[in-house]
């Protein structure tokens, strides 16, 4: 739904952390974009509570600031 909604690439979600989603506003700060550039995208209210249903699901801590997470 995040990469629907906002236009988001998929390797710009993979380095997302918490801290760049302002859930108040809706604005995500995309630090690693194509060409090493970052943007500044908006997502939905549905999409945001998306976003907050993965995270209380996830258990997201302090200390694991990444949005998503890798068996790597």
């Amino acid at each position: 739904m995040l990469l629907v909604d906002t236009g988001i690439r998929s390797g710009e979600v993979a380095a997302l952390s918490v801290t760049d989603i302002d859930m108040k506003t809706g604005a995500i700060d995309t630090r690693q974009g194509k060409g090493g550039k970052g943007r500044i995208v908006f997502a939905s209210n549905p999409t945001l509570e998306s976003v907050r249903t993965y995270w209380s699901q996830r258990h997201a801590l302090p200390d694991e600031p990444a949005i998503t997470t890798s068996n790597k």
